[in-house]
């Protein structure tokens, strides 16, 4: 007993500054979820999960999630125990940026300002998607932190290191494969800082070489031995060789250009001003020639910009969605802890980051809040539907009618003031009541029990026309006949 007191002391004490930042970190992001959670918004598949309580991971080989959330929920059948999992998310979330500290300050040394730096990988509005899921959020996590973790045996030996990317990578794989740029993303940046430091170019070639070899290795093993292939929404498919540039460069264009657009013109400001810094401070203190320095750091900031869309940039119909892009706050993440890291004295840098990080933890404030007015505005329209609809004749089950909607109700007047200062709320709060897409129409037929109702989704190709109008008001037109009840929203 007293051997491990000893060495949890000696624990204690090495690793002081990692575990004071961990728990800073903790703190940070989980106030940025305080208005998510309070929102207690069923995001797209939590309805699904919610409802019927299936899992559903394994169909795109997520076989970690699909099995790890049994032990999470302590049930096959899934219930909704939020916001447990998104807690389980944040302290997952806490330990990968308290990690990543750690691996790029030990070439340099630690500085706390290294917190502020790294806040855009949890606090990116396309990993607050993620944090939204109830039942995805702490898996999403997990695949963060797979990327990251191997990093830390970098220096451990060839046996050690290769083992623990190949099996990083596989987790990542089963979890959620939008991290699949992460681990060579960050790869990128210790060796390039490492080389900047005055490390011999032969060891980070090395590094580079046995990295990208073992992450391949996992990669190989996973799609040829584990992958199931999709084609829904998205692709598993590669680009061809015949196509293979022009898919590349129409990924690479589409991707930079949603992130423009989603972007607040002080976020782009910021941005443009932690590379700037970034650039500076590499060049500034390296023992290396300072043309060389120059070009690496521009090579540095373009490729990796690329490399943040992951495995995504190859694939022929990737995904497109804001949880599918956070590796984009990861790279923010790695350019401003290198500009710090490489001068602990950079002002510029450190104000730079510490003013995108607030402006990401109020916009995190403002999404929830955003949530929980959605929310409010679709129990409102829905109850409205529903209190007309229980007024038609003979809606009972033993008259069973079809019945379609058409439209939808759009967003809260208020979600909409909004989204006119953030872009990106238009694509981060999904469409809540309305026809032509699955989970718009999954709130008001399996919430709510309709008697005599049978749901005619709105993309059949079966359309009920010339239907006599029941009931119209400002929100909602309701025609109706004796096979079907046709919903119009306004």
């Amino acid at each position: 007993m007293n051997s491990i007191k000893i060495n949890l002391a000696e624990i204690s004490a090495k690793y002081s500054k990692e575990i004071r930042t961990f728990f800073v970190l903790l703190f940070l992001y989980g106030l940025s979820m305080i208005s998510i959670i309070r929102a207690n918004y069923n995001y797209i598949d939590d309805l699904g999960r919610t409802a019927f309580g299936y899992r559903g991971w394994a169909g795109f080989s997520r076989f970690i999630s699909e099995y790890l959330s049994v032990f999470v929920h302590t049930t096959r059948e899934l219930n909704d125990i939020s916001p447990l999992p998104q807690i389980l998310a944040v302290i997952i979330m806490a330990l990968a940026s308290t990690f990543l500290i750690h691996i790029v300050s030990s070439i340099r040394g630690f500085c706390y300002w290294s917190i502020a730096a790294v806040l855009p990988l949890g606090l990116s509005p396309y990993f607050l998607e993620c944090l939204s899921y109830k039942f995805d959020s702490p898996y999403m996590a997990l695949s963060v932190l797979a990327s990251i973790f191997p990093l830390l045996f970098m220096d451990k030996g060839i046996k050690i290191y290769s083992t623990m990317v190949i099996l990083g990578t596989l987790i990542m794989c089963m979890t959620y494969q939008v991290s699949s740029g992460i681990f060579l993303l960050c790869t990128m940046f210790v060796v390039a800082l490492k080389w900047g430091n005055g490390h011999k170019f032969t060891d980070c070639i090395k590094s580079l070489i046995i990295s990208g070899v073992n992450f391949l290795i996992g990669i190989i093993i996973f799609r040829k031995i584990l992958m199931n292939p999709v084609h829904t929404y998205v692709s598993t498919d590669i680009a061809d060789k015949n196509s293979f540039f022009d898919i590349v460069s129409r990924n690479i264009i589409t991707y930079f250009s949603i992130l423009e657009q989603d972007s607040v013109r002080l976020w782009i400001i910021l941005f443009i001003t932690i590379c700037f810094s970034f650039v500076v401070s590499y060049v500034i203190n390296s023992v290396r020639p300072k043309y060389k320095t120059i070009l690496m750091a521009s090579v540095l900031l373009v490729v990796g910009g690329m490399f943040s869309y992951g495995g995504y940039i190859i694939l022929q119909k990737p995904l497109f969605a804001p949880r599918g892009m956070y590796g984009f706050g990861v790279f923010v993440a790695l350019v401003g802890l290198s500009a710090i890291n490489c001068w602990h004295k950079n002002i510029l840098a450190k104000l730079s980051c510490l003013g995108l990080s607030w402006a990401l933890l109020v916009f995190s404030f403002t999404y929830g809040n955003v949530l929980a007015e959605q929310k409010r505005y679709t129990d409102f329209r829905t109850q409205l539907v529903l209190s007309d609809l229980s007024k038609l004749p003979d809606l009972n089950n033993a008259h069973l009618r079809k019945m379609q909607l058409r439209g939808n109700i759009g967003k809260s007047p208020i979600v909409n003031r909004m989204a006119a200062k953030y872009k990106v709320l238009n694509r981060l709060v999904p469409k809540t009541l309305g026809a032509g897409w699955h989970w718009s129409e999954f709130y008001l037929y399996h919430y709510f029990s309709l008697p005599g109702v049978q749901q005619l989704p709105g993309w059949s190709k079966e359309q009920p026309d010339n239907i006599p109008v029941i009931f119209d008001s400002c929100y909602h037109t309701i025609k109706a006949n004796d096979k079907y009840i046709l919903v119009e929203l306004k």
